[in-house]
C-alpha cells in the first residue's frame, strides 16, 4: 500500500472518531 492511501485511511478513521465524540457530547 502506498503511504498517501495508508495516511488517508488513517485521516478518515480519524475524522469518524472526532465526529462520533462530537454526537456523544452534544447528546
Amino acid at each position: 500500500m502506498a503511504w498517501g492511501e495508508v495516511l488517508r485511511i488513517k485521516n478518515t478513521c480519524f475524522l469518524l472518531t472526532v465526529h462520533k465524540t462530537f454526537l456523544l457530547n452534544l447528546g
